[in-house]
């Protein structure tokens, strides 16, 4: 009660609070506020007698487990808020909110991040994935950036697109931080297919050729080549544990009666839990459970041999049958399990936004010396030291072996008493240890191929570790700055020992040790923890995607509700945010910003439309043109064979040959008669006052005629109605009921009498047979 929020009764004068009410009983097991305890009397003691009541600890419980939405509000803001006038009429239509959140809210947002950022290095980090809503592939973009003494990933914005391509992504990039500069921009964070690596190397190629820098490197995301090695790993036994739990998992999905058949045999009433591909790591879960009801599996499938249950008849029905009936699989998921867990500790540690690069490639070199330790000797094992000893061994050199060890689930199931009895020969079990050993083998090979390990940068970034200086600082007074060796003479080992690198941030350890007795040095150090370790940040952001988008969104609020989020988070929650001047006034020109968003997005269709239409012009003179070429290509060709025909009727004396000279002639004319209908409608369906290349003539300007033409409106025109518009084409009711009357003249551009005037001015044809009508034809 009053006593968490005071501690004695001075705090609260008597006339402040006359009568507190109190928690009592209404039933039901509820709690209601409804007794009243006078203090003017006890005081403070009153409200102590009363909580020390066992009746009142038995509703206090109830009312804690309970967790009621004010429990999460502080008790002074609560209070403000439901008793506020304004509060309680405030109202916001959806519309409203909608635009104060997109165009108000975020710019403000999105203005103080870019504050923080526009004068500092900064790491970019960037991934896409598929918005199911939005039917768009979403570049997710953050910000890794030093925001006082420590490091933050922020959301920077988001870009959708629909090809992923290299060169689509590297536009989007350079798109979405072209408010940035990028001559401070340190590092670019991703994970490691081909494409990125691409993107990475054409934007490292314009920043050297823009500013002579270089992106520092350390590889792709550690995260996804531990992921993507355990796969490879499970693929090199050709186990197929992958196919079978997969199909495990969809045998039950969505069916109720297959479900309720498993049910009436399980003696736990569990079912396979969902396989993810691409986290194989995280996998760990669905493996225990898959090893839980493997017992009643086989039985359900021993059922549907029997008919006892309905046949499902689907392939994933087969393919756990097949796995079912498979004598070794418990060997083999208990081995694929313990590799799991023994790797997934080095996942878990990195989905911080804290830097962790000092302590990465450490991590992986111990967990890679755990693994090899299950095939190779100890005395050799205990020789590799380094990551540069570990790369430099061939680990399929057999003079190392030694028999594999598989883990000891699996190992207690080889030599049970159950598996005794199916006495399965030595020469299997043989060959699941090889198969476990090739495993192990392609697990380290791909970690230390494509993992930060392999990048000098990763590694020597690991003298940053606190324990590592103070465990082994003699190893390291030779590389390293005179600053540095200060540093790690002076800070006492004690000190150094402890930091816990789970529960404190590196960051702020180091800048507290180091800013002010070592600038120099901290400037160095406060580049490298800059450095980002992996992709966790960005892929927790695809989660809250699937939070914040909501059917038929527009983008922008998309990327609106993620930056707010993003902000709400970093505060410390809703109450946590400050209300600043500044944001009020980005708020209340919320509504201008639309009116404008509006207004330009009205202007943008009016642009689309006018080059939609532009461009179904030129499509239909391309096309004309090609019809037009077709045509006198095949006039040249009949008058050819109109010709020889002629020729063959002269020389033979056969009248059947110019009969045949003749119907080609008339064809010919038809094409002519066609050509002329095409010259007429290129000629009514494109207005301009420069004219058009003839369509009888495609090709260059040069050596063609011109067609032109001048249109005069009226209500009395007719072909005899001027001389100085003689119509040589009448259309009636072409404008507004008006008949329009056009005169169509054609001249060429090598007249001598416009040549020179042509040079300097395009309408020049058009113009001088204008001039000659009029001369020949005005009173």
């Amino acid at each position: 009660m009053l006593q968490k929020y005071t501690t004695s009764c001075e705090d609260f004068p008597v006339h402040t609070y006359g009568k507190v009410i109190m928690c009592g009983d209404s039933g039901a097991g509820k709690s209601t506020l409804t007794e009243v305890l006078k203090l003017s009397n006890m005081g403070i003691e009153a409200i102590k007698s009363h909580e020390s009541n066992a009746k009142h600890r038995g509703l206090a419980a109830v009312a804690v487990a309970a967790a009621p939405i004010q429990s999460f509000l502080q008790p002074s803001t609560l209070s403000s808020a439901l008793d506020s006038e304004v509060a309680k009429n405030f109202s916001c239509s959806e519309s409203r909110a909608r635009y104060m959140a997109t165009f108000g809210l975020a710019p403000y947002l999105l203005e103080l991040l870019m504050e923080k950022v526009k004068d500092d290095c900064f790491v970019l980090l960037f991934d896409e994935s598929l918005n199911k809503k939005v039917q768009q592939k979403q570049l997710d973009i953050y910000l890794h950036f030093w925001n006082g003494n420590e490091v933050q990933s922020r959301y920077f914005t988001s870009i959708f697109m629909g090809h992923a391509r290299a060169v689509d992504i590297e536009e989007d990039l350079k798109k979405g931080i072209e408010s940035l500069q990028k001559a401070n921009l340190l590092q670019l964070s991703m994970d490691g297919p081909n494409v990125n690596w691409k993107v990475f190397e054409d934007l490292q190629n314009e920043i050297q050729l823009e500013n002579g820098k270089n992106l520092l490197n350390v590889g792709s995301c550690g995260l996804h080549v531990i992921h993507g090695a355990f796969r490879s790993a499970m693929s090199e036994t050709g186990w197929d544990i992958e196919t079978l739990l997969t199909s495990a998992y969809r045998l039950f999905k969505d069916s109720p009666a297959r479900r309720e058949d498993f049910s009436s045999i399980s003696t736990n009433h569990l079912f396979p839990l969902k396989f993810v591909v691409h986290r194989w790591v995280e996998n760990v879960r669905v493996l225990e459970r898959f090893l839980e009801v493997l017992p009643d599996l086989r039985k359900y499938t021993m059922f549907v041999m029997e008919k006892k249950l309905s046949d499902p008849h689907t392939t994933s029905f087969d393919t756990v049958k097949s796995g079912c009936q498979d004598l070794y699989a418990e060997a083999k998921l208990n081995f694929a399990l313990t590799l799991a867990k023994q790797v997934q500790p080095s996942l878990t540690k990195y989905q911080s936004d804290s830097p962790l690069l000092p302590f990465l490639v450490s991590n992986l070199l111990e967990m890679l010396k755990s693994i090899i330790s299950k095939f190779l000797t100890a005395e050799f094992a205990a020789q590799l030291k380094t990551c540069t000893q570990l790369s430099k061994v061939d680990l399929r050199d057999r003079s190392h072996h030694k028999q594999v060890d598989l883990g000891f689930s699996a190992e207690m199931y080889l030599q049970s008493a159950e598996f005794r009895k199916m006495k399965i020969s030595d020469k299997d079990v043989l060959g699941i240890r090889i198969s476990a050993k090739a495993a192990l083998i392609t697990f380290t090979e791909k970690v230390l191929e494509i993992s930060p390990m392999r990048y000098p940068l990763a590694r020597s970034i690991s003298c940053l570790d606190p324990h590592f200086i103070a465990q082994s600082p003699d190893a390291y007074y030779k590389e390293v700055l005179q600053q540095f060796e200060h540093f790690m003479r002076s800070v006492l080992s004690s000190e150094l020992l402890q930091f816990k690198p789970g529960q404190d941030r590196l960051d702020i350890f180091l800048h507290d040790k180091m800013c002010t007795p070592y600038p120099k040095l901290w400037m160095a150090v406060r580049m490298a923890l800059l450095l980002s370790h992996g992709q966790a940040t960005i892929e927790r952001g695809f989660s809250v995607n699937k939070e914040v988008v909501i059917e038929n969104q527009q983008t922008k609020s998309l990327i609106a509700r993620r930056l707010i989020k993003d902000h709400i988070i970093q505060a410390g929650g809703i109450l946590q945010v400050s209300i600043t001047k500044q944001m009020m006034i980005s708020v209340r020109n919320a509504r201008s910003r639309y009116s404008q968003y509006l207004a330009d997005k009205k202007e943008c269709e009016v642009k689309e439309r006018a080059q939609m239409k532009r461009k179904a012009e030129l499509d239909a003179i391309e096309e004309l043109r090609m019809k037009t070429k077709r045509l006198k290509s095949d006039i040249d060709a009949l008058h050819i064979s109109v010709k020889k025909y002629a020729e063959k009727c002269e020389t033979t004396g056969d009248l059947t040959y110019i009969a045949k000279s003749n119907s080609l002639r008339r064809t010919a004319d038809e094409k002519e008669e066609e050509l002329k209908k095409i010259a007429i409608k290129w000629l009514l369906g494109f207005d301009t006052s420069e004219g058009f290349l003839c369509a009888l003539c495609p090709g260059s300007h040069l050596g063609h005629h011109v067609v032109t033409y001048k249109v005069e409106v009226g209500n009395n025109l007719s072909r005899d109605h001027s001389k100085t518009c003689p119509a040589d084409i009448l259309l009636p009711n072409w404008f507004l009921g008006r008949t329009a009357a056009l005169d169509v003249s054609i001249t060429s551009p090598l007249n001598p009498v416009i040549f020179l005037e042509a040079e300097d001015l395009a309408t020049a044809g058009a113009q001088a047979t204008e001039s000659r009508k009029h001369q020949a034809n005005d009173p």
